[in-house]
């Protein structure tokens, strides 16, 4: 319930004396106020009454609390963009609540995209805070998260308003400075991605994936992500496969009916469709056995991949596993 998970938040951050005399229902929405602000950088008042069917004196009245209280705070007030009717935040802006990432990715982990392109139906108490936008995030995953509390806001920010941002990133082999336009926060299965255009000193855009964790900072670029390197423009991301999973031939030669009842498969076969751009994330992550004559050993290998042929001028394939074997 999220009357619960709110009064969790609230308990442990001391922010009860904060909102105290107001609502579950006013409370939800200051924290609303607060979240839009620092993970998508804007809020409109219309979507205070959209998400939570208020009228609008109610929203205004709302947002003149927020503010009330970020001015009792010392903090910096949101902006009025008059041309769009949104608030956006300001360069020193600080939110009133700090937003734990681990939690907010968890939550927003409950009703993202699955594998197969069909929304969760879980939603938890952040779920839908960016409906009427991309959402930023793809795929459910158990990964762990452990961020510094800006470096998540700084991306989903970039997302939402495709602008561009300076990552510090520490690789295998050294840490560098990127130019990066993201544009989905995606996981594999055991750690969280962010997939955009690394954009090169001569503006040209190379789509690439960056592991979440290895940015020890993310700094925003007043500046828009040229249009070569948004979503869009992503081939590999637009583009969809159909993987053919099957019994893994040679394990299961004489058992494979247990197989098609454990993966639900129809006439002996499952067929999954992903992005291009996550094809070795999706048949690691199911452990598919991708080697030309199924010659992976290990229990683990319980499925093969039946269209390797049709899959194999894909670069993404020699990070499958056994493909190369």
């Amino acid at each position: 319930m999220y009357s619960r998970e709110l009064s969790n938040i609230l308990i442990k951050r001391k922010l009860i004396s904060m909102f105290d005399g107001l609502t579950q229902g006013q409370i939800e929405r200051l924290m609303f106020i607060d979240f839009c602000l620092v993970f998508k950088g804007e809020f409109a008042r219309s979507e205070l009454m959209e998400r939570f069917g208020v009228a609008q004196a109610a929203a205004t009245r709302d947002l003149a609390r927020y503010r009330q209280l970020l001015a009792e705070q010392g903090k910096p007030e949101p902006v009025l963009d008059h041309s769009v009717k949104r608030y956006r935040r300001v360069s020193d802006f600080v939110p009133l609540c700090q937003h734990n990432p681990d939690y907010v990715i968890t939550q927003f982990n409950r009703s993202v995209m699955s594998i197969d392109g069909e929304w969760g139906n879980q939603g938890g108490a952040l779920a839908g805070y960016f409906q009427g936008v991309h959402s930023p995030f793809e795929q459910r995953s158990r990964a762990l998260l452990n961020l510094s509390s800006d470096i998540l806001p700084s991306i989903t920010r970039a997302i939402h308003q495709q602008t561009l941002v300076d990552i510090r990133y520490l690789s295998l082999t050294r840490e560098s400075l990127k130019r990066f336009a993201p544009h989905t926060i995606v996981s594999n299965g055991h750690r969280w991605h962010v997939r955009g255009a690394e954009i090169g000193s001569d503006g040209s855009a190379q789509f690439k994936d960056l592991v979440l964790t290895r940015m020890r900072s993310v700094t925003g670029v007043d500046q828009r992500a040229p249009e070569s390197a948004l979503m869009a423009d992503d081939l590999s991301w637009q583009q969809r496969v159909t993987l053919r999973l099957v019994p893994h031939p040679v394990k299961f030669e004489h058992h494979h009916e247990v197989i098609e009842l454990d993966y639900g498969m129809t006439n002996g076969c499952l067929e999954l469709q992903t992005r291009l751009a996550l094809l070795d994330y999706t048949l690691n992550l199911w452990d598919v056995d991708c080697s030309q004559n199924a010659v992976l050993s290990g229990f683990r290998y319980q499925l093969y991949l039946d269209n390797r042929a049709e899959l194999a001028g894909f670069d993404a394939m020699q990070r499958t596993p056994g493909f190369t074997e």
